[in-house]
């Protein structure tokens, strides 16, 4: 068994570290990796987020993992990376401690290989952060439960502060533990010792007046379903396929095997599960893979007490996870050495595959180190200058989180609403140093009878493009 448990873990490090940028910068990565460059690089920028309503944590984690891992990209998802690595671990301390070793193993290799947890364990998003805390939640939740002591009640309180650190979403923990307050599974006094204590975390994040300023923002992801049929049907379908049909229904059997038990312990577990996901489900404006997979982790739990509890001869359960885990794991190597052939595939399948968003949309990464190689080569050790549009993004922020440490490229805004009002009678401008202006599409951010267009660098099977333009070259009077 140990030797198995030390698989477990080599295996979720090597799977999860491998081809770790083969996927490109996502839209959002971009922008948090920028962020927290200036987060910790700019004077009073150290909670820039807050003014977008995104709590600045991670991102503080992800710039400082710049000074580590010269690869900004790479060094942001080692920061994910880590997180998921606490998930798994806390997934099996939960299986050990309460159920048994068997449980404990299945759910983390499960975990380890689920694709949806795979693939949000490799990105530079906040989400792995949020299952991390969600998952010692629970287990510190257990613990109380069997034993109710205040260190445990403090660090589960810790635990919350932290989250609200990471995401508003992570908010969605405090509400099964206000219910279990309600019926009496957590002491009134226990409760009130959680609640102070993640009061105590957030005293610095409440002292900031952009926290309370863009709060009302968080509003902008929440509504009331306009069909409370259909949701139900998405999120069955979103299950169905990020955690692939044999893992959903395993986990349908666990939750089958845990209702059936009928003791106050399985209860609290399922309670715990489904809360943070039903709110989501029923009161989240958009119904994506994303706002759901940091509640998810347990449902690996879940899927082995079931798993265990229907399959008692360890041969045949032996076979029967062979067989879950050979498929996981082809997934997996799908993902990491091919993923356009992934979202090609799963976008086959569903509607919530992410297809346009990391492939062919204009918020996936691709052509972003394409044209900043292009760059790089043309100018070789010259000083040179990219320029961009004010919109948030790629490949704006990407140019930033890219080049905001490069000793020959300088990144700048290059925009309209920023332009000195003098030039409007200009036909063209000149830069003492090579220019560059890398657009999303053919959005030059009102700048576009100055350039020219030099080179497209086409998203994968669709028809938007990353684009680089040069200065129009019949400029006699340098401007910039």
């Amino acid at each position: 068994m140990k030797f198995v448990s030390i698989l477990l873990f080599l295996v979720f490090a090597i799977l999860r570290l491998v081809g770790l940028i083969n996927l490109p910068i996502f839209n959002d990565e971009a922008i948090y990796i920028d962020w927290g460059w200036r987060q910790t690089h700019l004077k009073d920028f150290m909670f820039y987020s807050l003014s977008d309503a995104k709590q600045p944590l991670m991102l503080w984690l992800f710039s400082l993992a710049q000074f580590v891992f010269s690869d900004s990209l790479w060094g942001a998802r080692f920061i994910s990376f880590l997180f998921g690595l606490g998930t798994i671990v806390g997934i099996y301390c939960i299986g050990k401690t309460f159920f048994d070793r068997r449980v404990a193993l299945i759910a983390g290799f499960v975990y380890a290989l689920t694709p949806i947890f795979f693939f949000f364990d490799r990105q530079a998003l906040v989400e792995s952060g949020v299952s991390f805390i969600g998952v010692w939640v629970c287990f510190f939740l257990l613990k109380i439960h069997k034993k109710n002591t205040i260190p445990d009640a403090i660090i589960l309180g810790l635990l919350l502060g932290v989250g609200f650190y990471i995401k508003s979403s992570a908010a969605l923990f405090f509400f099964p533990l206000f219910i279990f307050s309600l019926i009496r599974k957590i002491s009134i006094s226990r409760f009130l010792t959680i609640i102070g204590a993640s009061q105590l975390v957030l005293i610095p994040l409440y002292l900031q007046p952009i926290f309370w300023q863009s709060l009302g923002l968080n509003s902008r992801y929440l509504a009331l379903p306009s069909a409370l049929l259909i949701r139900p049907i998405d999120f069955l379908e979103i299950l169905f396929w990020q955690l692939t049909p044999l893992v959903f229904t395993g986990s349908v059997l666990g939750i089958y095997t845990l209702l059936k038990k009928r003791s106050s312990f399985t209860n609290t577990l399922l309670i715990y599960v489904a809360v943070p996901v039903l709110f989501t489900v029923f009161f989240a404006k958009d119904l994506i893979p994303r706002y759901l997979v940091s509640f998810l982790p347990l449902m690996s739990l879940v899927f082995a007490v079931g798993l265990t509890s229907m399959i008692k001869k360890t041969p045949i359960l032996i076979c029967v996870l062979s067989v879950v885990i050979i498929s996981l794991l082809a997934v997996d190597l799908i993902q990491i050495y091919s993923p356009i052939a992934y979202f090609t595939s799963l976008n086959k399948a569903t509607r919530f595959s992410g297809y346009s968003e990391y492939v062919t949309g204009w918020t996936s990464g691709y052509g972003v180190t394409e044209a900043i190689s292009v760059v790089k080569k043309e100018t070789g050790k010259s000083h040179s200058v990219i320029g961009v549009s004010l919109d948030a993004g790629n490949p704006q922020n990407a140019a930033f989180a890219y080049l905001s440490d490069d000793p020959l490229i300088e990144v700048t805004y290059f925009d309209r609403k920023l332009a000195d009002p003098s030039i409007e009678t200009a036909d063209c401008i000149e830069s003492s140093a090579p220019f560059f202006f890398m657009s999303r599409g053919s959005e030059t951010g009102g700048m576009g009878k100055y350039l020219v267009l030099y080179k497209q660098f086409k998203k994968p099977l669709g028809k938007e493009f990353v684009g680089l333009y040069k200065l129009r070259a019949d400029c006699m009077i340098p401007v910039l």
